[in-house]
């Protein structure tokens, strides 16, 4: 039956852009699964965590190398019944769960990485792995390389940075695959599925933005602002939730249009400032120019206007610095495939940890200041269901062969999640 609904699903991926005023009586919540953190069989069979494997390798250990990461670099537009609230309800237990999983592994290591996972500091975290990785292939130590990049691919998927989270868990994968590691194995299969789960979920999310915005805006084209804002507002918050900044600007400037026509000049301005800073920063200042100029200029606001514009052309400027800075990381990585392939590792990891540092000052909103359209992302997230299909079925049958039903529990909760 299962496969049955995902077929049907995968049918109509782009139903809900077609016919958004239909769409709004559908109820979709999506669900930001995180990462279960065991990535030992001891922990998946009930000792202790492959965290307290790698001790012994503190922070005082940890090379004076170049930093930071690699760059590998809700609810519908109807209000949410009582089945999808107690869908929210079990998933948001599921995610407490797995996040404290994270958290274990991670203090496991070091406790002051713990902490910068708690506050959500995913680039000083993922800077300080990648010098434990850099140490693990200067001392030969595989398997420990592979547990790190594990962990690696959980802090990106956490970040929703899939791409990112995909190449460091096919690293992982391909060392326990040569160290014929059968449950190392499993552990990486069942990441791949949900970084694939999660592509998923970004996808779907991205198109109920859409509908929302766009019904929003035949609301307003039609005279009933009152309707529109919350669907205009809904679809804001959406977007900011998986990073597409260009999306969320364009609704903020359909509320500065909103906000105009009722006279609420106040508000207008808020609205415009807002969808004019994520232009600008986002690379698009010709575009938040023409944001700003949609409010009147009067004596009251004439000096905040000139103050706006200056701080927009800073953001713009640290856009194209920005910009610079991820093709420098790009020209690191590409040597650090070179000497990867040369069988220099350590040389390679140098220029690991130089693309990572390269892309330490870079903004969320220039990192992804390129994202694909609302119909590609759908349409592209098709193959997602069938990766995390895949993944999760080779990872559930490793751990049904090997007694670990806890986990095989888990992999099958979250296979019934694609759709």
């Amino acid at each position: 039956m299962q496969h049955t609904i995902v077929r049907k699903i995968r049918l109509y991926p782009l139903a809900s852009i077609c016919i958004p005023l239909l769409i709004s009586a559908i109820v979709i919540w999506e669900s930001g699964v995180l990462l279960p953190a065991n990535t030992t069989h001891k922990n998946l069979a009930g000792s202790k965590p492959i965290a307290a494997q790698l001790t012994g390798h503190q922070s005082s250990q940890i090379d004076d190398q170049n930093n930071n990461a690699d760059i590998e670099t809700g609810s519908g537009m109807s209000s949410a019944g009582d089945t999808e609230l107690a869908i929210l309800e079990e998933n948001t237990q599921i995610e407490a769960k797995l996040e404290l999983e994270t958290h274990q592994s991670i203090k496991g290591i070091d406790p002051v990485l713990a902490n910068l996972l708690a506050a959500e500091n995913y680039n000083a975290l993922r800077e300080e792995l990648l010098k434990l990785a850099a140490v693990a292939v200067t001392q030969k130590d595989k398997k420990r390389l592979g547990y790190i990049l594990n962990l690696l691919g959980q802090v990106s998927i956490q970040e929703q940075d899939v791409y990112s989270a995909e190449v460091y868990l096919l690293e992982a994968l391909d060392i326990f695959q040569n160290l014929q590691d059968e449950i190392g194995v499993a552990q990486i299969n069942l990441q791949l599925g949900r970084t694939h789960l999660k592509s998923r979920q970004i996808a779907r999310v991205a198109g109920t933005a859409y509908d929302e915005l766009q019904v929003g805006r035949w609301y307003l084209a039609h005279q009933m602002p009152s309707v529109a804002e919350p669907y205009i507002r809904k679809s804001i918050d959406r977007n900011l939730s998986i990073n597409r900044f260009g999306s969320a600007a364009s609704a903020y400037e359909s509320l500065v249009k909103l906000f105009l026509n009722e006279n609420n000049f106040d508000a207008a301005a808020v609205a415009a400032h807002e969808s004019a800073r994520m232009f600008a920063s986002s690379g698009k200042i010709d575009r938040a120019n023409t944001v700003l100029g949609l409010i009147p200029t009067n004596v009251n606001n004439a000096w905040q206007l000139t103050q706006l514009r200056t701080e927009l052309d800073e953001n713009y400027t640290r856009y194209k610095k920005g910009v610079l800075q991820i093709e420098r990381a790009r020209d690191y990585r590409r040597l650090y495939y070179f000497y990867k392939n040369q069988g220099d590792q350590e040389r390679a990891w140098k220029f690991r940890l130089l693309a990572s540092n390269s892309l330490g000052e870079v903004s969320k909103r220039t990192l992804f200041h390129r994202q694909q359209g609302v119909l590609a992302i759908l349409f592209n997230s098709n193959d997602s269901i069938d990766q995390a299909e895949r993944y999760f079925v080779k990872a559930q049958n490793t751990f049904d062969n090997n007694g670990l039903t806890e986990l095989s529990d888990e992999t099958s909760a979250l296979n019934s999640q694609i759709y």
